[in-house]
């Protein structure tokens, strides 16, 4: 009895609440004070969930995307040079697994090249 008693428990304990699935595959691509988050998955999970801070250990921020068909959002306002870590998952019909965080640092554009020079010949010099 105790034995068919300690089977169900694990049989119980094993079932997660909530069918998971298996995490997104995240990518993320810096540009001037922003960072685009792009996901892919396979299936609809609904809404979702990206939660980002500064790397390796600053606090973070979530933002929920509201579109199941979405699989990227771009997170502006965001400090060029610093380095940001970003993960993803699906909330609502189908909750995902966190996906591992990815990194990206927004740069401001490098300089154009200058415009508007003249080269003056001189004695051996340009």
């Amino acid at each position: 009895m105790l034995a068919l008693l300690l089977g169900a428990l694990s049989l119980f304990a094993a079932a997660p609440a909530e069918a998971q699935r298996a995490a997104p595959t995240v990518s993320a691509s810096a540009g001037d004070g922003q960072v685009r988050v792009s996901w892919t998955i396979s299936g609809n999970s609904g809404d979702w969930e990206i939660e980002y801070g500064v790397h390796p250990s600053g606090s973070t921020s979530t933002v929920t995307e509201f579109s199941s068909s979405a699989r990227s959002r771009t997170i502006t306002g965001l400090t060029n040079t610093t380095t940001y870590r970003f993960r993803v998952r699906g909330v609502t019909t189908a909750v995902t697994q966190w996906s591992d965080w990815v990194t990206a640092t927004p740069q401001a554009p490098a300089p154009g090249a200058p415009t508007g020079l003249t080269v003056t010949p001189g004695n051996a010099q340009l």
